[in-house]
């Protein structure tokens, strides 16, 4: 085997063992921000069921606090969140983390 100094020659060479074969691998449907934020927006639903209510970003319980202040941010564009939003809540928002 020849010595081979340019990347040209190195991919201009036969391929014996496929390591240039390779497939893009598709993009996930869901990214993985996308899921914390449905996970968020679940949390949300099933403190809503339990309370009635929309949890207070300042509220003295630190896992309601939390909350309030993590559905603030969310900007519940992606179908992920909007579908796991059972109550439409996100567009009643009053709550600013």
């Amino acid at each position: 085997m020849a010595r081979l100094s340019t990347l040209d020659e190195i991919l201009d060479e036969e391929d014996e063992f496929g390591l240039l074969d390779v497939t893009a691998r598709p993009a996930p449907a869901v990214t993985p921000l996308e899921e914390l934020e449905a996970g968020v927006v679940t949390e949300l639903n099933d403190f809503y069921e339990r309370q009635g209510r929309l949890p207070d970003p300042e509220s003295c319980d630190i896992a309601e606090m939390r909350l309030g202040i993590l559905a603030g941010r969310l900007d519940g564009r992606s179908a992920a969140v909007l579908a796991a939003d059972r109550h439409d809540l996100l567009a009643r928002r009053p709550f600013r983390g």
